[in-house]
């Protein structure tokens, strides 16, 4: 009953304190992003449809609220040396909010602040120009691309000029279509998914033996200093029936 759900969440959320509004446009968003979304949610927060902003013209910090509660997503996207004066003031306005997806130095600070900080797993971090897929442990992972090329499989960087936008969304869907959840892509930690690339986005595809894109890997940029310095993996999709060796290759 979606109708009911939407109606008791308004009656909820109408019991918090009033935010202030930092009325960003997501191209703003991103320039603030590209100078200092150093973590891995950072350019979600910038991308991402439907979550509300506090800050300023330095930086904000998006969130979201929920049957009468606020959610913090990720860090706050600013200079390091002002991210503890963002954290302390919307703590101050928002009344005990909920912090999600945050790193060691955000939990420092609010433990400061009374608050209880659970810890339920890490970011795996892969140094390009040092990383190796040698030794037993990546075993699995170099038979996968083997097994791949051998079939006449390709893996490609597609720019967005490769494979048309439907088939793209031919693939999302067909993925989402086996999940639990099906009629709507999930939000918030993850942000929904969209066939078109965002500005530096960059996607995987593999190519079956006969050039049709079966399966795709998209990353965000994590940025220091209006520079790329990394990736993190955002989507995973892939053709019903497709070979497990796609996944992993």
């Amino acid at each position: 009953m979606p109708n009911l759900r939407r109606l008791f969440d308004g009656l909820m959320d109408r019991r918090l304190a009033t935010i202030p509004h930092f009325a960003a446009s997501p191209e703003e968003r991103l320039e603030l992003c590209r100078k200092h979304g150093d973590f891995t949610v950072a350019y979600s927060t910038a991308v991402q449809d439907g979550l509300k902003h506090f800050g300023d013209q330095r930086g904000y910090l998006d969130y979201a609220t929920k049957t009468g509660h606020t959610f913090v997503l990720g860090d706050p996207v600013a200079l390091k040396e002002d991210r503890e004066r963002y954290i302390k003031d919307f703590v101050r306005v928002a009344a005990n909010p909920c912090f999600v997806q945050i790193g060691p130095e955000t939990a420092k600070i609010l433990a400061t602040l009374g608050y209880r900080i659970n810890h339920m797993g890490v970011d795996t971090h892969l140094t390009f120009d040092s990383h190796s897929f040698a030794g037993k442990k990546n075993e699995t992972v170099r038979y996968s691309e083997r097994w791949l090329i051998k079939q006449g499989y390709a893996i490609i960087e597609c720019d967005g000029t490769k494979t048309q936008s439907d088939r793209i969304q031919a693939i999302s869907s067909d993925w989402r279509a086996g999940r639990i959840v099906s009629r709507r892509e999930m939000r918030f930690l993850n942000r929904p998914f969209f066939p078109e690339l965002s500005p530096q986005m960059r996607r995987f595809l593999i190519l079956d033996p006969q050039g049709a894109a079966i399966a795709l890997l998209d990353f965000d940029p994590i940025f220091e200093g209006g520079a790329v310095t990394g990736y993190t993996a955002a989507f995973k999709r892939k053709m019903a029936g497709t070979t497990p060796h796609a996944e992993v290759g």
